[in-house]
């Protein structure tokens, strides 16, 4: 893998290496989920040190970009919202 020589002020500011708590904090999410993201089938690469964990920031963003949402179909999106708000109208005994 190709490491860019100037990388953005926005990459300069996190390290080549983050542990859990910093990976938490690049995707702005807790760290559990972080944990849960690293025993996933599809695992965010890391190593382990003894008893710490380092993600390399690169491969993180490369988790990201694989993971990221595709194209929606709009008619099941619209049919998705309509099975929601019909089961939200329906009275409490009627709803399944």
């Amino acid at each position: 893998m190709q490491y860019e020589q100037n990388p953005t002020h926005e990459q300069a500011r996190w390290p080549e290496w983050l542990t859990i708590a910093t990976a938490a904090q690049y995707l702005d999410c807790s760290e559990g989920l972080v944990r849960k993201l690293l025993t996933a089938p599809d695992p965010i690469p890391s190593v382990s040190l003894g008893r710490a964990r380092r993600i390399p920031r690169v491969s993180l963003d490369a988790f990201l970009a694989r993971r990221m949402a595709g194209p929606v179909a709009v008619d099941d999106l619209l049919e998705e919202i309509r099975r929601h708000r019909w089961r939200d109208d329906k009275p409490e005994e009627q709803r399944v």
